[in-house]
């Protein structure tokens, strides 16, 4: 069992002094990075358990998995840690008496081969399996090589857009309206008008709401990367009445404590006759509104928290009005500030409609 205590140096440095005991056998060092000594800690206990079980060498993928779910799981953003943990443990069922040099490429496709589900969940198997051996070869040097990087990943479909008319959202909000879970219209609301995820909502507190600039600070997104929700009178509205709900809320807490209210959101989605839609479909909903209206494709990567605008290119095709209106704004053929010179164009013919036969 390991454990450490930081002290603070007389230059504000700090040292973390790390004391380890496996089996009647204690060792200490001392690291300037905690991270550091964490990642010494998993790798000389389990080389300590190894050697007083007799086992050499030969550390097993249950060893590579139980080190990475107890040293970098926790670095992973809160909400990929549950899924990343159940693909994990799927391996470690089927594969974990293999040690890591027994694990070859052929091996992980035939266990890959047996998944049931569509080709891009059994790409983020692969890849919960890949990051274990990618810290055993980087972090821990149990080994040479990823086999997990000799399997070539299944050819994944296009992403799924599904988004609301204007008709199916005024139908589902009325359905929303009529639920009686009272935390459901509040998040849709903000879902449909930020474009925030599930996760992102749930996990808001009310010290992160600013209702006078109108802002919702997200700390904890699936990119890890923090950023500001713009609230519009509708959220701001209801976030208000919210609060007046609520007796004196306090910073620490949730807007929505509790999960996700599933049931009620299935029955609102099929009152509204929208069998089929996913929460998450609002986000796109939110993309698309913005990209009808005009939004640039840095603007939509922005107020959705992409880091790269490939994941936004998707919603390009939906603002041709847009792109069309830039384009006519254009005067490619006259000299700038002076619009009265002439370009070669009869602007009165081309100001005409086209000719019908």
């Amino acid at each position: 069992m390991a454990s450490y205590r930081t002290r603070t140096l007389a230059d504000g440095s700090k040292r973390h002094d790390f004391e380890l005991e496996v089996r009647g056998r204690r060792e200490f060092r001392t690291f300037t990075r905690l991270t550091d000594g964490r990642r010494w800690a998993a790798k000389r206990s389990l080389e300590l358990e190894r050697d007083a079980a007799g086992l050499g060498s030969s550390i097993t993928v249950d060893e590579a998995i139980r080190a990475y779910v107890r040293e970098e799981l926790p670095t992973l953003a809160a909400s990929n840690r549950p899924r990343r943990l159940q693909h994990l443990q799927w391996w470690l069922d089927r594969i974990g008496h293999l040690t890591l040099t027994e694990l070859t490429p052929g091996e992980i496709a035939l266990w890959r081969a047996s998944l049931t589900c569509g080709p891009a969940t059994a790409n983020r198997y692969q890849s919960a399996l890949s990051a274990v051996l990618k810290a055993a070869v980087q972090d821990w040097h149990w080994i040479d090589a990823n086999p997990a990087l000799q399997v070539r990943r299944r050819r994944e479909p296009r992403g799924r857009i599904r988004y609301l008319s204007p008709e199916e959202r005024d139908a589902l909000l009325a359905a929303v309206r009529q639920s009686d879970e009272p935390r459901l219209e509040p998040l849709v609301i903000l879902a449909l008008t930020t474009g925030a995820r599930q996760g992102e909502l749930l996990a808001l507190r009310w010290a992160d709401i600013d209702i006078e600039r109108g802002v919702a600070m997200i700390t904890t997104s699936k990119n890890e990367t923090a950023r500001a929700l713009a609230l519009g009178e509708p959220a701001l509205r209801l976030l208000r009445d919210r609060g007046d709900e609520i007796d004196r809320p306090r910073p620490t807490d949730l807007l929505f404590p509790g999960s996700f209210p599933r049931h009620a959101w299935i029955r609102a989605v099929t009152a509204a006759g929208l069998d089929g839609f996913h929460f998450h479909d609002l986000r796109h909903t939110f993309a698309s509104f913005l990209a009808m209206s005009g939004a640039s494709l840095p603007e939509l990567a922005a107020a959705l928290g992409h880091k790269t605008l490939a994941m936004v290119a998707r919603y390009s095709h939906l603002s041709p009005q847009a792109v069309a209106e830039a384009v006519r704004k254009v005067d490619f053929f006259g000299v700038p500030g002076r619009s009265g010179d002439s370009d070669g164009i009869d602007r009165d013919d081309a100001a005409e409609p086209p000719c019908q036969s």
